[in-house]
């Protein structure tokens, strides 16, 4: 019988989101996504393009001076407010990768909801899709004064109808951006996705999950 503890490295590295996305390239390199939008036309990529996606969304998002957040501690926010699309994929890979937190705005919850939630978490980004969203764009900037840039986007060729007064950025700008090389090394414990309930009584409360999976409560409810 050896004498000297045996240990076992196989996940002795950060447990985070980044990881995730390695394993699929390394493993499915060429696998396929599928993505193909009512009225649009079929994108596919591979695990290896989507990939380069992520690490350039990644990167074009770090020139916007988003912070990293720290164990139990929530860095920058982005809100997304968007379906269930090929960029919303991006979006959930390459926030928490860079230490952001992916704010997912519930779609679903009435106007005056989104705006309260979003009053509440203060995202510095906003992402949205304006095919659908559009006519939430003002009421939006008008009460939540944290938001610094918004980025836009659209199945439809669709650009903003007016001056909204922020730094306005299409989605395919990010894609555009030269690839991050490397992500950073983020706690496990760090926020990596936040979201406020529905279906409750009184209004949404929030909490977030990190990297690992842990949820924690963080919003109390408010008043409006």
């Amino acid at each position: 019988m050896p004498t000297e503890e045996i240990k076992s490295f196989f996940y002795d590295f950060p447990l985070t989101i980044d990881k995730i996305l390695d394993y699929a390239v390394t493993a499915f390199p060429n696998n396929e996504v599928v993505y193909w939008p009512p009225g649009g036309s079929r994108v596919s990529v591979t695990f290896s393009q989507f990939a380069d996606r992520v690490r350039r969304v990644a990167a074009a998002l770090m020139d916007l001076d988003l912070k990293p957040g720290k164990a139990w501690e929530l860095g920058s926010k982005v809100a997304v407010l968007e379906w269930n699309t090929l960029r919303y994929l991006d979006l959930y890979y390459a926030v928490p990768s860079i230490g952001a937190a992916l704010f997912t705005v519930n779609a679903m919850l009435a106007p005056k909801e989104i705006i309260y939630t979003m009053g509440v978490a203060k995202p510095e980004v906003f992402i949205v899709n304006i095919d659908y969203f559009e006519p939430l764009l003002k009421p939006i900037l008008d009460n939540v004064k944290s938001i610094k840039a918004v980025i836009y986007m659209s199945d439809r060729g669709k650009t903003p109808s007016q001056d909204y007064g922020v730094k306005m950025i299409p989605y395919e700008d990010l894609l555009k951006h030269e690839p991050l090389r490397e992500f950073p090394e983020i706690d496990e414990r760090t926020p990596a996705t936040m979201l406020f309930t529905s279906g409750t009584t009184g209004l949404p409360k929030g909490g977030y999950h990190t990297h690992r999976g842990l949820f924690c409560i963080h919003y109390p409810q408010h008043s409006p």
